[in-house]
């Protein structure tokens, strides 16, 4: 007995749909954990960039440091880091991202809670440095997973609620650290900060498994070819920059109010200021470049954020210090989340994720020089303001890079109408 064509056709098509149903039920399901899951994660590595800056006057003090060697333990994890971004992608090629994303989330909790038993700057640079491996595997892992359990409706409202959680982890850490040092010492910033990726480890296994896609070779080439090198090199060193200027602040702001007189609660207080106002500028200024496009707004905002800095080295009293942490968080910290998002509009649509995963590569470079430069300079006798100062370069040369992209892709717009006309 035969079977209608039609209705064989019309039975596969419903079995089809009924898939793609289930396929979408139970990845609207899992939408929840993995964002609250990815916010949790990127969280830790928020306080993680922002706790030893608030142990540094007690290990500089304990162990004689000087602040060019706290400059090299400020920098190691983010070193590691580097490394721990480009094992990600070769390791969860083998075993999938999400062992991947559990691994380096032990490894990072782990190293971290071996810095109470380092007795010397040395012993803790390794350490970090091992501790950042993992910390830089977990990063783009997280975002990964996050993005391919995201639909395409809602990819960038993912994305940047977990690129908050990086203000909001340094926010809820410091205030732990204000609150708990004093009885226990710089030790409790380890133990909180070892402790936490720990206690993730087991959600990690209860994520959707995802593999990491075979993907064609991507080159440098490709997005420093003769359309794009413009484009790139200024992205770049916007992100090079923006990324040194959040670490600078982050984690030299703090020693540098204490050292001023401020106590311990009073310095994560101001760093605080600095990072609700990147949660808050991140969210508004969303908004405003949907409306009127990055380059109206992004060169203003660097530009502000500039300002404010220098205001803030030269009021390093308190409280002004924390209207004008604000003001410079909101408009640098703010902008600087919002690049990735910027540079997926300025690429062609094959070229978006690799364009991304660069620009990250690009910005750890310049979270792990910035504190480095500025423990030479502090070493060198810089007064504290002028260090601030010194920060507060980045955001000029930000907005020098936006209005020169502007530019470019303004040449580029005229060059393509005229083609098309």
């Amino acid at each position: 007995m035969s079977t209608h064509p039609g209705r064989q056709s019309r039975k596969a098509v419903w079995i089809l749909k009924r898939f793609m149903d289930a396929k979408a039920e139970a990845r609207t399901r899992t939408v929840p954990l993995v964002i609250a899951l990815g916010i949790l994660i990127i969280m830790a590595d928020g306080y993680d960039m922002q706790f030893i800056g608030i142990v540094a006057n007690d290990l500089m003090r304990e162990w004689s440091l000087s602040p060019a060697a706290f400059g090299a333990i400020a920098s190691a994890a983010l070193f590691g880091s580097i490394a721990g971004a480009v094992l990600a992608g070769v390791v969860s090629r083998r075993i999938g991202l999400r062992a991947t994303l559990a691994g380096s989330l032990v490894l990072f909790g782990l190293c971290t809670l071996a810095g109470l038993l380092a007795e010397n700057a040395t012993t803790l640079v390794v350490l970090r440095f091992i501790a950042g491996i993992g910390l830089g595997a977990a990063v783009p892992a997280t975002v990964t997973i996050v993005d391919d359990n995201s639909s395409l409706r809602t990819r960038a409202v993912s994305m940047t609620l977990v690129a908050c959680g990086q203000p909001i982890g340094a926010i809820v850490g410091g205030m732990l650290c204000a609150q708990f040092m004093p009885t226990f010492g710089w030790h409790f910033a380890f133990v909180l900060g070892g402790i936490a990726p720990l206690l993730l480890v087991p959600f990690v296994w209860k994520l959707p498994e995802t593999k990491e896609p075979e993907r064609g070779v991507w080159r440098l080439t490709d997005l420093l070819g003769r359309d794009l090198w413009k484009t790139t090199s200024l992205l770049w060193l916007t992100v090079f920059q923006t990324s040194c200027f959040i670490y600078l602040i982050v984690m030299w702001v703090p020693p540098t109010l204490r050292e001023a007189g401020a106590s311990l609660q009073a310095s994560v207080w101001a760093i605080s200021a600095f990072n609700f106002g990147g949660i808050a500028g991140a969210i508004v200024i969303a908004m405003l470049v949907d409306r009127y496009g990055p380059f109206k707004v992004m060169p203003a905002l660097f530009g502000v954020a500039a300002a404010a800095t220098f205001l803030l080295g030269s009021s390093l009293s308190l409280p002004e210090a924390y209207p004008i942490a604000f003001v410079s968080g909101f408009c640098g910290y703010g902008a600087a989340i919002l690049l990735g998002s910027v540079t997926v509009m300025l690429y062609p649509t094959s070229l978006r994720t690799f364009g991304v995963g660069c620009l990250l590569g690009v910005g750890r470079w310049g979270a792990a020089l910035g504190p480095v430069l500025l423990g030479w300079a502090k070493a060198a006798g810089t007064p504290a303001r002028e260090l601030i100062w010194l920060a507060a370069v980045a955001p000029f040369v930000a907005m020098l890079c936006f209005l020169a992209l502007a530019r470019v892709q303004a040449v580029v717009s005229s060059h393509l109408a005229k083609q098309t006309a």
